[in-house]
């Protein structure tokens, strides 16, 4: 199953650019996580300034994306996180998970 993680922008600069005003001159910051285990955990798709938005491709199904506009301006951040769980078990689960939280209206 796939998720996005929202997160204020500010809070992001902050931690990467320290308290200097740095998105000034750099534009919005962006990050990469990854956390190493039995099973490795990573984020991708980092949309810095940007917004989760719907991205539905088939009828009835429930899905999300991130995207950021050229200027990265939002107020908000998005990053998709991921895992190394085996592709068949992966897509098996998110196809059933998907029709549900449609059928659910969520």
């Amino acid at each position: 199953m796939g998720v996005r993680i929202e997160q204020p922008q500010e809070t992001v600069n902050r931690v990467q650019y320290g308290s200097a005003r740095l998105e000034e001159k750099l534009g919005s910051a962006d990050y990469t996580l990854v956390a190493r285990g039995p099973h490795d955990l990573f984020t991708f798709c980092m949309c810095a300034g940007g917004f989760v938005i719907p991205s539905v491709s088939e009828p009835g199904f429930f899905c999300t994306n991130g995207m950021s506009l050229s200027q990265r301006d939002s107020p908000f951040a998005n990053s998709g996180p991921g895992g190394d769980r085996g592709p068949v078990e992966h897509f098996e689960g998110t196809e059933r998970l998907r029709r549900r939280s449609f059928a659910a209206k969520v």
